[in-house]
């Protein structure tokens, strides 16, 4: 009977072990009879090498002990232990962790531990992420002001003895915004500069007092000093420009000058070419002229001498011209004439004659003629007893001896008898009386009629 048993269980052992070539390949009861029989080979005291096996006080055949390490090397080949398997779970996530930024939006995470329970003997481990992240603090972020970089620095308010600059930065790098601090401390800046000792230039102190004229009229001269010393030139300074000592004219005023003439002039033209005239000279008091006070020239400035004394000639000359004549005609156009007389003066001492004509002649009374009335002038006679002296005898009506008056610029004719024109150039007549008398027959030889011809209105 005890044969049997170790026979079986050879047998047994060696059916597990064929089993084993595939066991990962077979599902969990065949792994499970490999883990019974693991158990087997513990009890008998089979040392395995799996983790959590507990050998028993025994000690295993060296054919158990084959078989029992088969049966080992392909449980530890499907990582099987004597541990019981137990698949891992997450245990509950910590407190969030600090958010990765203060605004604008971070990130913040929590963790979790795959130990509730922990994956032991070849169990799965923990499904799922172990860490949690999420958004946050997405609220805008305030804006703090930060200066930008500072300018230049000004120019020096000295050049030497030392100034100050300054430069200035604006709160712009970034500006404050959204409640943030505007920028701390100062906006400009200031240093001291052009530290070096200024040079000081010379400066002329104020000048002495003049000295004596050289004279005491007519221009002199006189001078004064100064000193370089209001301040003296120092530390590399300019000495005083200009001169230290300046002079001036002084007592300018001329000195008395007595007036003295200066040598004649020429001659004038001689008042008269002939017959005695005069002519002067003048001198001048400038040589030299009086002055500050000096006498002026005594005597006379001109002179005076007679000249040309010779006998004159004595041209002709033309007086006054006379009257016009009476017109040549009262219309229609005349002449007129006057004349003159070279008297005035008459040439004397072989003078010349005068020149020109002794008359002159002109047109007048050129407005065309109008003759048709005539105006009565009464009862005329002349000392023989006709109308008209001198006058041309006509036989015709009063017509005619209009027309030929007319025609002759006359403008008075007579009819004497009704049938005689008596006209002429210049009419020598007297008045008797009226029209009506000549006809009454006394006198004798009276002419009746006598007509005065109206032209042009008149």
């Amino acid at each position: 009977m005890g044969k049997f048993y170790v026979f079986l269980s050879v047998v047994t052992i060696l059916g597990l072990l064929s089993e084993a070539n595939s066991a990962c390949k077979a599902p969990d009861k065949v792994i499970k009879r490999k883990k019974k029989v693991l158990a087997g080979c513990l009890k008998k005291g089979y040392q395995s090498s799996l983790e959590g096996c507990v050998s028993g006080s025994g000690k295993p055949k060296r054919r158990q002990v084959k078989a029992c390490t088969e049966v080992e090397k392909q449980l530890a080949s499907c990582d099987v232990s004597c541990i019981e398997k137990v698949d891992g779970k997450y245990g509950p996530f910590g407190e969030w962790g600090t958010c990765s930024a203060a605004c604008w939006g971070g990130s913040q995470s929590r963790t979790r531990e795959c130990n509730n329970p922990a994956p032991s003997g070849g169990g799965a481990g923990c499904v799922g992420e172990a860490n949690g992240v999420r958004a946050c603090n997405e609220n805008v972020c305030p804006v703090h002001g930060g200066w930008s970089a500072p300018g230049e620095w000004s120019a020096c308010s000295a050049t030497c003895g030392g100034g100050t600059q300054s430069r200035s930065k604006i709160c712009n790098s970034p500006a404050p915004a959204n409640g943030g601090a505007d920028c701390s401390g100062e906006a400009s800046e200031t240093q001291a500069c052009n530290e070096n000792v200024c040079p000081v230039h010379g400066g002329w102190s104020a000048p002495g007092e003049w000295s004596a004229c050289s004279a005491t009229c007519g221009g002199g001269t006189q001078s004064r000093s100064k000193i370089c010393n209001s301040p003296a030139p120092a530390n590399g300074g300019a000495d005083c420009s200009g001169e230290a000592s300046e002079v001036q004219a002084c007592n300018t005023q001329g000195c008395p000058v007595n007036g003295g003439w200066s040598a004649p002039g020429e001659w004038s033209a001689c008042s008269a070419t002939c017959g005695g005239g005069t002519q002067s000279r003048s001198k001048i008091c400038n040589s030299p002229a009086p002055a500050n006070g000096g006498a002026d020239c005594s005597g006379e400035t001109s002179e005076t001498q007679s000249c040309n004394e010779n006998v004159c000639p004595v041209n002709g000359g033309w007086s006054a011209p006379g009257e016009w004549s009476a017109c040549s005609a009262t219309c229609g156009g005349g002449t007129q004439s006057r004349s003159k007389i070279c008297n005035n003066p008459a040439p004397a001492n072989g003078g010349a004659d005068c020149s020109g004509e002794a008359s002159e002649v002109q047109a007048c009374n050129e407005d065309a003629c109008h003759c048709n009335n005539l105006l009565s002038l009464g009862c005329w006679r002349d000392e023989f007893s006709r109308a008209i002296d001198g006058g041309i005898r006509l036989r015709g009506d009063w017509e005619a001896c209009r027309a030929y008056a007319l025609a002759r610029g006359w403008n008075i004719f007579a009819i004497q008898y009704g049938n005689e024109c008596f006209t002429s150039a210049n009419p020598n007549y007297q008045r008797y009386g009226r029209s009506g008398d000549c006809r009454d027959g006394r006198g004798g030889g009276w002419a009746n009629d006598v007509y005065m011809i109206q032209c042009n209105g008149q």
